[in-house]
């Protein structure tokens, strides 16, 4: 049952990513998007979706910055 509820969370987190149009990233002291892998929350359907999870995580962490990567 434990590998069944596996499979399932990775097939849920495939068609999230496979849905979105947007995706919130992280952005380096460089200006460029960072390599590290976004989570599941970070991929959004529409753009308004995407401007309130980057107002969010900057809240979260005043120090960093976040950007919004179209596909």
């Amino acid at each position: 049952m434990n590998n069944d509820f596996r499979i399932l969370t990775a097939n849920r987190v495939a068609r999230t990513r496979a849905a979105a149009e947007y995706v919130v990233r992280s952005i380096t002291k460089a200006g460029a998007f960072s390599k590290m892998a976004p989570s599941q929350f970070d991929y959004c359907k529409t753009r308004e979706a995407a401007e309130e999870r980057v107002a969010y995580l900057e809240s979260l962490n005043p120090g960093r910055k976040f950007g919004i990567d179209e596909r």
